[in-house]
């Protein structure tokens, strides 16, 4: 299994011009300099998890990151697994680690304020 996530720069092996075409018309990001790919915003992460399942023979997952710690979210032990879309989601996830701090709810609730505070000021 291969886990993937936003915003977080990653390698794939060396694949196809063909392939490499497919990735890019998904807006998968990639760096030339540094020879890795990411995974934004605009990327169309149904097709490049699609295009990276079949290229790589292997299970391609996206993994979410925590909103508190920024580690993993853990998606592949989490109990909502098999009816979680991650690629629809909302990427405001919480590891089980932080979500199970006493104080969890109010460092939510915290993040989100500074986020929404940091989105009015972008636009």
């Amino acid at each position: 299994m291969i886990k993937l996530s936003k915003g977080i720069p990653f390698r794939l092996p060396r694949v196809g011009s063909d392939v490499f075409a497919k990735l890019m018309r998904a807006k998968l990001k990639y760096d030339r300099k540094k020879g890795m790919f990411e995974i934004t915003d605009n990327t169309n992460l149904q097709l490049v998890l699609s295009i990276l399942n079949e290229v790589l023979n292997d299970e391609v997952i996206l993994e979410l990151q925590c909103i508190l710690c920024s580690k993993s979210a853990g998606c592949s032990e989490c109990e909502y697994a098999d009816i979680c879309d991650r690629s629809n989601v909302s990427s405001l996830c919480i590891c089980k680690e932080c979500l199970n701090k006493p104080d969890a709810y109010e460092q939510y609730k915290e993040v989100l304020q500074q986020r929404l505070k940091f989105d009015k000021k972008i636009k």
